[in-house]
């Protein structure tokens, strides 16, 4: 499996390096056991204390039991052996991502806990985002070989494992039908973000590049419109803007007062919604949201905490709701 960031801290081997002395001790002891018995056993008839056909029916059920106890032996060894190699492969394949992931960190950049690498909110021109964003890419494929590397080591270890269970004839069975109804078969482990070389793994990593950009901030402008009145304009990773200004409206009022005007524009400059915030004469904060195909979203709350709200589809019948006590998601 693919672990997380933070499950992949959480993980300690230490028990992968100590555990193989116990097992090869355990199957020293076991094997030893069973060839003293078998000993013994065979050296009953020259102590003339026991001699006879259950005597050696004795031999022979105690030399099986020695051949077992070397099975036993060799299964303690070969799993000790698998959880050897893993510990070393694992710890290194921990060590290699997060170094990594610290090299990456150590400039304008942090990574997820998807592994997914960002460039972090800093201003910047316009040539520096470029260049930021193709190092961000290199960082990505680089950071993306190392995670596909711890991946393998734990899946390696598991396989292993099973091999060297396998030798001694323990075969893992698929999960009958009562096992699957009653939830009580062991589901084998899933890796908590896709596979970064799979398509799914790609698009992950494209959304939340894509998201990210979308909502941080690279850069920062102050001025005046047309009318004088004060802007400031934010400018996203993803070549987006949010330009707020502070004007004047006499709506829901039969006085002057002040607006809050925020406009969304996409990458291309083409504008995506404003929204205006303003209150009335009645101290009702008034939220309206107008879109890019003529739609209006109007919403408001009044002093005593509740809310109404209208939607004005472009060229259809206004949609009323209800006023009442409705939480800001119902809204959205």
């Amino acid at each position: 499996m693919i672990p997380s960031r933070p499950r992949l801290m959480s993980w300690n081997f230490d028990a992968l390096i100590t555990t193989p002395i116990a097992l090869r001790i355990q199957g020293v002891a076991s094997e030893q056991a069973a060839v003293d018995i078998s000993k013994n056993c065979d050296a009953l008839p020259t102590l003339r204390a026991w001699e006879g056909t259950a005597h050696t029916a004795a031999v022979e059920a105690f030399g099986r039991a020695r051949r077992e106890g070397a099975e036993v032996c060799d299964l303690a060894d070969g799993l000790a052996g698998a959880l050897e190699t893993g510990y070393h492969a694992l710890t290194t394949a921990k060590r290699n991502l997060l170094d990594k992931v610290a090299d990456i960190e150590a400039g304008q950049f942090h990574v997820t806990d998807g592994w997914v690498v960002l460039l972090n909110p800093v201003e910047m021109s316009s040539d520096e985002l470029r260049e930021n964003m193709e190092l961000r890419n290199d960082f990505q494929i680089q950071l993306n070989s190392d995670v596909i590397t711890m991946g393998a080591a734990d899946h390696s270890l598991a396989t292993g494992l099973q091999t060297a269970a396998k030798k001694a004839g323990y075969v893992q069975h698929d999960p009958n039908l009562m096992e699957l109804v009653t939830g009580s078969a062991t589901p084998e482990p899933q890796s908590d973000v896709p596979n970064p070389l799979s398509l799914p793994g790609q698009m992950y990593q494209q959304h939340i590049r894509d998201e990210d950009a979308a909502i941080t901030i690279t850069g920062t402008e102050t001025g005046t419109n047309a009318e004088g009145e004060p802007t400031k304009t934010l400018h996203m990773q993803d070549g987006s803007k949010k330009v707020f200004t502070e004007t004047i409206t006499y709506a829901g009022s039969s006085t002057k007062r002040p607006m809050y005007v925020e406009e969304d524009f996409d990458p291309s400059g083409k504008l995506v919604a404003t929204t205006r915030v303003y209150k009335t004469d009645f101290n009702a904060d008034v939220t309206s949201i107008t879109y890019a195909d003529g739609t209006l979203v109007q919403t408001m709350k009044y002093p005593d905490g509740t809310q109404s709200g209208m939607v004005f589809p472009s060229e259809r019948i206004p949609n009323p709701f209800r006023r009442t006590a409705i939480s800001s998601r119902t809204l959205r």
